[in-house]
């Protein structure tokens, strides 16, 4: 039987509840003390924007640049979002993909 010094003391966490971005399920996840988190899948804030302010940055125009062999198209003025919201993924949808 182990003695109580040498069990490992468990960081105090707090939890919070998402929503999945694909199913639509509820994630409850566990975030701790250090920053790293547990029970789903983060991957960022997406911007969203008006229709206004992408008309404004279609106005400004755009230029084409090569990133290696491809050619892509880039806005020459970015549209400012009014709000971001955070992208999460629960387990299952994660793995599907």
């Amino acid at each position: 039987m182990p003695k109580i010094k040498d069990i490992p003391k468990v960081e105090k966490s707090k939890e919070i509840k998402r929503q999945c971005a694909i199913c639509g399920a509820k994630i409850l996840v566990q975030v701790f003390k250090n920053g790293k988190y547990s029970g789903g899948n983060y991957f960022g804030k997406i911007p969203f924007y008006t229709n206004k302010a992408q008309a404004e940055a279609l106005k400004a125009g755009t230029t084409k640049e090569r990133w290696g062999k491809t050619e892509i198209t880039i806005l020459k003025k970015d549209p400012i979002p009014y709000k971001y919201e955070e992208y999460w993924e629960c387990n299952k949808c994660y793995k599907n993909w």
